[in-house]
């Protein structure tokens, strides 16, 4: 299934329907909330809700909201001198205001659980590099709709480090961002194209070979030309980045219930149904 194409913005993708686990920990209790009064603490993950399984902050939704102005019988999964400990508690929904029974519900949960990981050097060229081949296969795969307008130029780039930075954590994700497009540009300089560094050296090869120096007007042509194509490249994919932004604008300018958005994947784990806190993850970029 694809969704509706939108003016200036990137060719759609199809989409199956599958949306990620958006897992019921608790990142941050606010102070003077309900969540502090009912005992909630960071890290507590969240067992079950008046005796109904939870395994998605979705799950929680329905409960909470018939629940408006009154208790919720919550079980947490809180770890206690590193053993798991299954705690009850119980939870005051504060009571709607009328007319605004289909906003959010604020309790004082942030939602997430942070796990800082630490892989060496060369794990981390790794997985960026098979991730920049994975995308360049999908380009060239007559299987897939990923298209050269898919990937993102300067102007991109520089929007997802500005979406990267508003999550909790950004720096660090900031950092990650960096070494895969550092990996990703040193992959692209080597590729035995004209006016990149590996196009030098196969130039330089065929040199060596034919044991005479390639024919120099020959070259100007060839590398003027493919420095046309890379410059008509990032131009191409610099005016999808700033399709993108006026389309994001457009959708937040857009009057709340004007239509049904489509769900959208978050990278924050804070945003979720029912909780105040939220902010979206960056696409992945590919120069």
């Amino acid at each position: 299934m694809k969704p509706e194409q939108e003016s200036l913005r990137r060719p759609v993708l199809r989409q199956v329907g599958i949306m990620p686990r958006e897992f019921p920990g608790v990142g941050l209790v606010v102070k003077k909330s309900a969540a502090e009064a009912a005992g909630f603490k960071a890290g507590d993950v969240i067992v079950s809700m008046n005796g109904q399984p939870i395994f998605n902050i979705e799950d929680m939704l329905p409960i909470v909201k018939s629940a408006h102005g009154g208790n919720v019988n919550v079980v947490v999964d809180r770890t206690v001198d590193g053993k798991v400990q299954q705690v009850p508690l119980t939870l005051a929904v504060p009571a709607v205001e009328p007319g605004k029974e289909d906003g959010p519900i604020d309790f004082g949960i942030a939602w997430g659980r942070v796990r800082l990981t630490h892989p060496g050097p060369w794990e981390q060229v790794s997985e960026s590099a098979t991730t920049i081949f994975r995308m360049v296969g999908a380009l060239f795969s007559r299987h897939s709709d990923v298209q050269a307008a898919h990937f993102s130029g300067p102007v991109g780039i520089m929007r997802i480090y500005y979406s990267v930075f508003q999550a909790p954590e950004g720096w660090r994700l900031a950092v990650a961002l960096s070494v895969l497009i550092n990996v990703n540009l040193a992959l692209i300089n080597m590729l035995p194209f004209p006016v990149l560094d590996g196009g030098h050296i196969t130039l330089a090869l065929i040199e060596a070979i034919r044991r005479k120096p390639v024919n120099v007007r020959l070259l100007d042509i060839v590398q003027t030309a493919c420095a046309l194509v890379i410059i008509g490249f990032m131009l191409y994919v610099t005016f999808f980045d700033v399709g993108d932004m006026f389309g994001d604008r457009r959708s937040a300018a857009r009057p709340q219930g004007a239509d049904k958005p489509a769900p959208e994947q978050t990278g924050n784990p804070s945003a979720a149904p029912g909780a105040s806190a939220g902010g979206a993850a960056p696409s992945q970029p590919a120069k």
